[in-house]
């Protein structure tokens, strides 16, 4: 759906949803793979010569937890909000918005795919975990401390603060 349609949307008053059905290979997620369809839904609501778009975007990624390193799948559940105007001139008016939450519509195609597409981009985990008390792994063994602790020494002190060891020991 393109966005000369806002003002059919802002007169329906009900939630434009939809999903993207396939992947971009361009994209460079790393260890992250984006499981299709991403769900998404466009809100508008209309003032003067401005539409405040309110999307919604649900989807899940196949990853590995930042600290365990165990396979997991991450859902995601964000929600962006911004103008559209019809002018630039219209644009400078929201100068207290960033440049990616103000969108100049010229009598253009801009299309709901490609902005939804854009918050999952900007929205993609940096540091997933499989859970909120995950332990992650040993650093000298590598075990799973989720699992059970291990039998390494707790001691173990880098040699670089060795000196300070004893500072807090009373006499």
């Amino acid at each position: 759906m393109d966005l000369s349609k806002l003002k059919d949307l802002t007169l329906e008053g009900r939630p434009y949803k939809a999903e993207i059905l396939k992947g971009i290979d361009s994209i460079d997620t790393d260890d992250l793979s984006i499981i299709f369809p991403i769900h998404y839904e466009v809100s508008v609501y209309a003032t003067h010569d401005v539409w405040t778009l309110i999307v919604t975007v649900n989807y899940a990624v196949q990853t590995n937890c930042s600290r365990c390193l165990k396979e997991m799948v991450d859902k995601v559940f964000v929600t962006s909000e911004f103008l559209v105007t019809e002018t630039e001139e219209d644009a400078k008016l929201y100068s207290g918005q960033t440049e990616d939450e103000v969108i100049i519509w010229q009598k253009r195609d801009s299309y709901l795919d490609e902005l939804a597409m854009s918050i999952v981009i900007t929205s993609l985990p940096i540091q997933p975990l499989c859970s909120e008390d995950c332990k992650g792994l040993c650093p000298i063994c590598g075990n799973d401390l989720n699992k059970g602790d291990c039998h390494c020494s707790d001691q173990s002190i880098d040699s670089r603060f060795a000196a300070l060891q004893g500072l807090f020991d009373e006499e």
